[in-house]
């Protein structure tokens, strides 16, 4: 174990939420293909650059390559964007795919904040 990154316990809500955060950032990803939007070619790179962005900030905060825990900021912005990205292609027209963003995007907010809350509840405290 490196002496400059904090020991986390292995079942720490932090990293689990990170964990979470992960599989989501992979359909974001995937999204597109499966629920045949690709003909968006706007949308498409949207959720494919977010996704890719999301699969990055959750596994460095799930596998511990950084104990920085402002980084899940970065998603939690991000599922905002997912939430806004609905109207910002026109997705209100098709239910479907308005649902998975808005959907998508308040999992990825929600868990972002839960990952940097659970990730500060255990770290030691700081040494006087």
């Amino acid at each position: 174990m490196r002496a400059d990154i904090p020991d986390y316990p292995s079942s720490s809500p932090g990293r689990t939420a990170s964990i979470i955060n992960f599989f989501v950032g992979i359909w974001v990803l995937i999204s597109p293909f499966v629920l045949r939007f690709t003909r968006l070619h706007g949308a498409v790179w949207n959720n494919v650059i977010v996704g890719i962005i999301v699969i990055i900030v959750a596994g460095t905060r799930a596998w511990g390559v950084t104990s920085v825990t402002g980084i899940s900021w970065i998603n939690f912005v991000l599922g905002i964007w997912l939430i806004v990205s609905a109207w910002v292609w026109g997705f209100r027209m098709n239910a479907v795919l308005s649902w998975n963003q808005i959907i998508a995007g308040l999992v990825v907010a929600v868990i972002a904040a839960l990952s940097t809350v659970g990730r500060r509840s255990v770290e030691p405290p700081a040494a006087p």
